[in-house]
């Protein structure tokens, strides 16, 4: 499967490409939309969109988070293994995610900290009790 990245305007009523799109007889389109604008980045796959997953760096067109391809590639799986977790992205998404974690390191770090289940339960005043249940703390 080759994925492609159209832009396309809503107008009228009706989704257009901003460039003519031409296709095969027997090729597809899967659209997906991206939730208001966004702010570009330096990595031309990644972007942020203020109402999407916290306004936090995304894949462009996914909601999918540079924290979690890096959470993959930190344990210990190839490109190819997170491309068959994640079959919409292309190995350029992936690899430009890994990029912008690499010029961005402390940031994404500091929101896989935040994301950690001690930090979860601190944040909305729970514990976990030995048998694995999430109580208010007391």
């Amino acid at each position: 499967m080759v994925s492609r990245i159209v832009e396309a305007v809503y107008r009228n009523g009706m989704l257009q490409p901003v460039k003519p799109l031409s296709l095969g007889e027997h090729e597809m389109v899967r659209l997906g939309i991206l939730e208001g604008e966004g702010t570009e980045t330096d990595h031309p796959y990644i972007i942020r969109v203020p109402d999407v997953c916290g306004g936090r760096p995304i894949v462009r067109g996914t909601r999918i988070l540079v924290q979690t391809i890096v959470g993959y590639y930190k344990l210990g799986l190839s490109v190819d293994e997170i491309l068959v977790g994640l079959p919409h992205l292309t190995a350029a998404q992936v690899f430009d995610a890994l990029s912008y974690y690499h010029d961005h390191q402390a940031e994404i770090e500091a929101d896989i900290a935040t994301a950690e289940p001690g930090a979860l339960l601190a944040r909305y005043g729970l514990r976990m009790e030995l048998d694995g249940r999430v109580v208010p703390a007391e």
